[in-house]
């Protein structure tokens, strides 16, 4: 399934359900679709255009990681500061960035469907079923804030790009 998105540009996207207490199924969280249809704008208009500095000409790319996680941890003092409601709009666009750059970069599929054990709340990830992999976006983008290495989403980009080869 690929959701069209501002610009004409496509978004591979999981085709995936949930189903009911009734036992039907049904479409899993469109508000998960919506947040997806955002990320041309948001991105494009608004991060790349000037939330972040100095991204190479290939922004979904193993270096415009590295760019973009340096501005975070430049912007934001911990995960307890990235998450503060002042901070939520510009932290979300970062789960965006890092979550298109594998979309784009290496062909991933967003999806908001967890493998294994799924308790109904919001999910948001890339998956690769070819290599039998998903990479929960959030968790990536709060894992780089805690650590504070300035590689994480690199070295992610690195070795999912290696795995495909």
């Amino acid at each position: 399934m690929a959701i069209q998105l501002h610009g004409g540009r496509e978004v591979a996207m999981s085709e995936q359900s949930s189903t009911s207490r009734e036992g039907g199924t049904v479409p899993r969280d469109e508000g998960f679709q919506a947040w997806l249809a955002m990320n041309d704008y948001l991105l494009d208009c608004e991060f790349l255009a000037g939330d972040v500095v100095g991204m190479p000409d290939d922004p979904y790319s193993e270096a415009g990681l590295r760019v973009a996680e340096a501005e975070m941890l430049r912007r934001f003092s911990g995960i307890d500061d990235a998450l503060v409601s002042a901070n939520r709009e510009m932290f979300d666009k970062f789960i965006r960035f890092v979550g298109v750059t594998f979309v784009n970069g290496l062909g991933f599929q967003w999806t908001n469907k967890p493998v294994g054990y799924d308790d109904g709340k919001a999910y948001i990830a890339v998956e690769m079923p070819s290599i039998d992999t998903q990479l929960e976006i959030p968790s990536l983008v709060t894992a780089a804030a805690k650590r504070r290495s300035g590689d994480e989403w690199a070295f992610i980009f690195r070795n999912m790009r290696k795995r495909l080869e």
